[in-house]
């Protein structure tokens, strides 16, 4: 099993903090509710749609008893010279579409511009990555996870 990230799909994907949706119903369960790999997250096709869906599937369901009650600030309060963006550009398992490294770059100079600080990223080593995330989806295989 693969799983590629949303925008390579043609989708906007966002994984929240653990906790902040509830991951009643989610199948296979790898992990015990107190494991943040295992996370529930809204896509759409848009990000105004994945901020509607956001709004509406975070919080307390009144099952899973690690989902708080925390509420959701405006996004459009969201300064950008308070944002710290981390770009990745080093080659990994995939290539990218000729496209994709200009389009990252000038991506990364229109918000040095308005004023994000742009960080190295904490761990560039996606191949190795991906491969633990590969062998975490597998447990599920392996220890015939229940609902």
């Amino acid at each position: 099993m693969a799983r590629l990230p949303a925008a390579w799909c043609g989708v906007t994907g966002f994984k929240p903090s653990f906790g902040l949706v509830p991951v009643t119903g989610h199948f296979p369960r790898v992990g015990g509710r107190g494991d943040g790999r295992t996370v529930i997250g809204p896509m759409a096709p848009r990000v105004a749609d994945v901020t509607s869906i956001l709004a509406v599937i975070s919080g307390p369901d009144g099952i899973d008893p690690d989902c708080v009650p925390i509420g959701l600030g405006d996004p459009r309060s969201v300064r950008i010279e308070d944002l710290r963006v981390a770009v990745v550009d080093e080659p990994g398992m995939w290539a990218p579409a000729p496209s994709t490294p200009a389009a990252v770059a000038q991506a990364e100079i229109a918000l040095r511009i308005v004023g994000a600080t742009i960080v190295d990223p904490i761990s560039p080593h996606l191949d190795e990555s991906f491969d633990i995330t590969k062998r975490y989806w597998q447990r599920s295989e392996l220890s015939g996870s229940q609902c």
